[in-house]
């Protein structure tokens, strides 16, 4: 395949994705946490090496300014895609090893054990410095964005901004038992 055609695909792709994130919000498709859990773990991501995939970024973002107290809880089976889950946050707990690709993906699941994949972008961290994103770090993600990507048809949450993630202190027990995640 040549170069040309090679880009006029990914940018057939970025335009049905364009169109898919403007469609009517549907239930979020249900994923299977065993198998999500072993496909993560088998992908052999390296991150002191260049991992980097080409994506189209679309000029779409969202930034949550309500206060997290002003929020109310949701699970990922209750989310939609393409939504933004205005009024709402997502407590989760990070199941998968960190991986740079174009921004910091992460595995996590939420209290009911669905997992969900996690781009964030626009974070500074350096690849070798990601262990505040390792397995058990738990996170309240505020108005959580589900969209579709622009390499498939598989919804991922997107984050845009650093202050839409609140890392929780595990032994914050007043939060944790507001947020009913005791069980972590």
């Amino acid at each position: 395949m040549n170069d040309f055609s090679d880009i006029e695909r990914r940018i057939a792709k970025a335009e049905e994705s364009r169109r898919l994130n403007q469609s009517t919000p549907v239930p979020r498709p249900h994923r299977d946490p065993y198998f999500e859990l072993q496909w993560w773990q088998s992908r052999s991501f390296d991150n002191n090496a260049i991992n980097f995939r080409t994506t189209i970024l679309s000029s779409d973002s969202h930034s949550s300014k309500t206060s997290v107290d002003e929020l109310k809880p949701i699970k990922l089976c209750d989310m939609k895609v393409p939504m933004v889950h205005k009024g709402r946050y997502l407590i989760c707990q990070v199941i998968g090893k960190p991986s740079i690709v174009v921004g910091a993906e992460i595995l996590v699941k939420d209290l009911n054990g669905d997992v969900e994949i996690i781009a964030m972008y626009n974070f500074y961290y350096y690849s070798s410095e990601l262990d505040w994103l390792n397995p058990g770090t738990i996170l309240i993600i505020k108005e959580p964005w589900l969209r579709y990507g622009s390499n498939n048809k598989i919804p991922t949450m997107r984050i845009d901004s650093p202050s839409d993630v609140i890392v929780v202190d595990c032994n914050d027990s007043e939060l944790l038992q507001k947020a009913d995640a005791m069980q972590w």
